[in-house]
């Protein structure tokens, strides 16, 4: 296995995409209830950031046990990792500042358990929609031009219990360890000027790429093939959440 996880089409029932959780975990049951989610037949796939400047950050571990739930990797997994794996407090201050404090009364052996999870979490997912389009998920951004088959050649590279990508041994080339840097922390394109953003060309050899991580606020924002649906819920207590075969028509 590697950094990349791909899925067949759901035949039996509806596949749903959620942008960044942040441990609002109640108001994603919400919609789930709204949609009559059936996680008999249904599958939820995640964009990333499930921890952190939400109390209900805990919940993750529970989540990430559903056989109907898939996640990405998204920076704040990524900042706990590297917290846990440095025992330093400077780096663990420097993620309790960007929202993990309420991980501050755990144990070094509780941590363990959410660093366990988060170490096998794919940085990328191929999905096959039921009307048969290709979608990719990233957290954050992709770089611009590239083609997804390049992506799926650099994330195959890393073994799947590889740690924390500051770790990823395996990426020696300097571009791709940019580009997963990028695909974890980037937010110029959606944050760029108008001129910038014509500039962007579209993800090659899929249909249609979703990430989450720069907030678009009241609805998902599209560049070319390219959407960002991370509507900030955190702040504006809603987060994004889509059936992708409905959103592309």
């Amino acid at each position: 296995m590697s950094k990349i996880a791909k899925f067949s089409a759901n035949t039996q029932g509806v596949d749903y995409v959620c942008a960044d959780i942040h441990g609002h975990f109640t108001l994603l049951e919400a919609r789930l209830r709204e949609v009559h989610f059936d996680p008999g037949k249904d599958r939820l796939f995640s964009l990333g950031d499930l921890i952190d400047r939400g109390d209900e950050s805990h919940k993750a571990l529970e989540y990430l046990r559903f056989p109907w739930f898939h996640a990405i990797l998204g920076n704040h997994e990524v900042m706990l990792m590297r917290a846990y794996e440095s025992d330093d407090p400077q780096v663990y201050e420097w993620w309790y500042y960007w929202g993990g404090d309420w991980a501050k009364l755990l144990k070094q052996a509780q941590l363990q358990a959410y660093y366990d999870a988060f170490k096998f979490l794919p940085v990328a997912i191929e999905l096959i929609l039921r009307d048969k389009r290709k979608i990719g998920l990233v957290h954050a951004q992709l770089p611009s031009p590239v083609s997804w088959h390049s992506i799926c050649e650099q994330l195959n590279q890393i073994p799947q219990a590889a740690s924390n990508p500051d770790s990823y041994e395996n990426v020696k080339n300097k571009a791709h360890r940019n580009h997963i840097a990028e695909m974890l922390w980037s937010k110029s394109q959606v944050y760029g000027s108008e001129k910038d953003r014509h500039k962007i060309q579209p993800v090659k050899d899929i249909d249609h790429v979703f990430h989450g991580h720069s907030i678009v606020y009241e609805k998902p924002d599209t560049i070319t093939n390219r959407t960002f649906m991370d509507l900030g819920s955190y702040e504006t207590g809603q987060i994004g959440f889509i059936d992708p075969v409905e959103f592309l028509r």
